[in-house]
């Protein structure tokens, strides 16, 4: 196996800093104290901190800050966090490199469990411009485990009230696996509706090469890659801070919490229709509703 230049890559028209997280994932390692995305935050704004102290000629340079899935949750949180430390840094009370995120991206975010949980079935049943792939039995059963009293949008909201202080989300999220995102995705691959269960793409292969003694050398690795920790990840769901779901991370889900997102643009939002979008030299690659600097593609 070898790599070749990719000659769409982002690389061309941006600097990429690319970032294994929490401490555990990927060939990022040592402490591994973080527990949730807020506690992630502290340790993503020091190591942007020694990043442009090593490379001060990157300093004072616009952040896009790009994510996917669980960024739905991280993302928001990390912007959170670096604009109360950029404050800081502004009125004195902190030294340190203000970090401008211009953009955040959140690619099939996972948000709102309370309302992505509340598109499975549906999505499943009814998936725009394709066809059902679980029967209307499967879908009424899902829904009922979905919107039943005890059941899975109750224990998560439980969750959200107790703030983390039982087994209240962990046990939800087993539920939500167990009842109503399992029997949801039928006998289809996780991450593309359109393959059934076990997808050959993306092929696996990446983990072997990245584990390879030569290409760790010539990378500066320390350890060897771990694409998942579990025990870093049960963390996080103890806290309630989860998104075990991703393949369901589906636009339909994402549409609904954003018209329900509480901003001042809420009410232009919830009333627009898709556009489309094309590139020149492409055509038509996809659907947009804008409203100001928020956009869902």
């Amino acid at each position: 196996m070898t790599t070749t230049i990719n000659p769409n890559s982002w690389n061309n028209v941006a600097n990429v800093l690319y970032i294994d997280q929490p401490i555990g994932a990927g060939f990022s390692y040592g402490t591994e104290n973080a527990d949730s995305s807020k506690s992630a935050a502290s340790k993503i704004w020091v190591m942007l901190q020694t990043f442009f102290e090593t490379y001060p000629q990157y300093e004072g340079r616009e952040l896009i800050l790009a994510t996917e899935s669980y960024g739905g949750h991280y993302g928001p949180e990390f912007v959170t966090y670096f604009d109360a430390q950029n404050k800081r840094i502004r009125q004195g009370g902190l030294k340190g490199e203000v970090i401008t995120v211009s953009a955040l991206m959140l690619n099939n975010g996972w948000i709102d469990p309370v309302t992505q949980y509340a598109s499975y079935p549906g999505f499943a049943a009814h998936p725009p411009g394709y066809t059902p792939f679980i029967s209307n039995s499967v879908f009424n059963t899902a829904t009922k485990f979905l919107r039943e009293k005890g059941g899975c949008l109750d224990q998560v909201k439980a969750c959200n009230a107790d703030g983390a202080t039982d087994n209240s989300c962990p046990n939800a999220a087993q539920f939500c696996a167990d009842y109503v995102v399992g029997p949801s995705l039928g006998d289809r691959d996780p991450y593309d509706i359109r393959s059934k269960a076990p997808d050959p793409l993306p092929p696996s292969g990446y983990i072997d090469f990245l584990q390879r003694p030569n290409i760790q050398k010539a990378i500066g690795a320390e350890v060897r890659y771990l694409e998942c920790n579990d025990p870093v990840g049960g963390k996080f769901v103890a806290e309630g801070d989860y998104g075990d779901a991703d393949y369901i991370c589906n636009w339909v889900g994402g549409l609904a919490l954003t018209r329900e997102m509480e901003w001042y643009g809420k009410h232009k939002f919830g009333k627009m229709l898709f556009k489309d979008v094309k590139i020149s030299g492409v055509g038509h690659v996809g659907e947009v509703i804008n409203v100001d600097n928020f956009s869902f593609l």
